[in-house]
């Protein structure tokens, strides 16, 4: 691939008010949040990134960036939301932990330019913590279970073998196997 083919598909970041859909727990200190947010959800890449912040909160000061976890889709299959995982460390995440559905939050993104796609031959990706994250959408890219951006990426051809090497501090910190398992990766821990 190109380096202007990948690079042509990656959308201007935008400043945008987004809205809380879910929270959900995945692992010890660990969250998946979901935002309503078409305007990103519909162009964003597996491996691009947003900052998320509070509105009228300037503690901190500039918002903190999170990978995509993957897109959610309405039942025509547009993306209208898009997931992240956050691990509690400082004080907006420990806050984020008490955001309802309907809160507001502020969006920047998306931001950097994705990963480009490995074609054929095998996909290992090696993440610890919470440095999964930007895999499942890379890994449903990956398997053409799922296409992203706007305009759609074209991709070449599919890897013969998908695998996610993992691992945490303790099992309590693993987070979103089952998401990666039941897409029909090999899941390694």
């Amino acid at each position: 691939m190109t380096e202007s083919s990948q690079f042509s598909h990656c959308a201007t970041p935008q400043y945008l008010s987004a809205h809380v859909v879910e929270q959900e727990r995945m692992a010890r200190d660990t969250y998946r949040l979901r935002l309503e947010c078409p305007e990103v959800a519909q162009v964003i890449l597996p491996g691009q990134f947003f900052m998320v912040r509070e509105p009228g909160v300037n503690d901190p000061l500039l918002g903190r960036p999170f990978a995509l976890y993957d897109t959610c889709l309405d039942g025509s299959g547009t993306p209208t939301g898009f997931d992240f995982g956050y691990v509690v460390v400082g004080k907006l995440t420990s806050r984020m932990t008490h955001w309802q559905p309907g809160d507001e939050v502020e969006v920047w993104g998306p931001l950097g330019n994705g990963f480009p796609h490995p074609g054929n031959g095998s996909l290992a990706m090696v993440a610890g913590g919470i440095g999964q994250t930007p895999f499942l959408a890379t890994a449903r890219e990956a398997l053409g279970l799922r296409k992203y951006g706007r305009p759609e990426r074209t991709l070449p051809a599919l890897p013969e073998r998908v695998s996610l090497l993992y691992g945490a501090r303790s099992k309590e910190y693993l987070a979103g196997l089952d998401d990666f398992q039941l897409e029909g990766l090999d899941v390694e821990v």
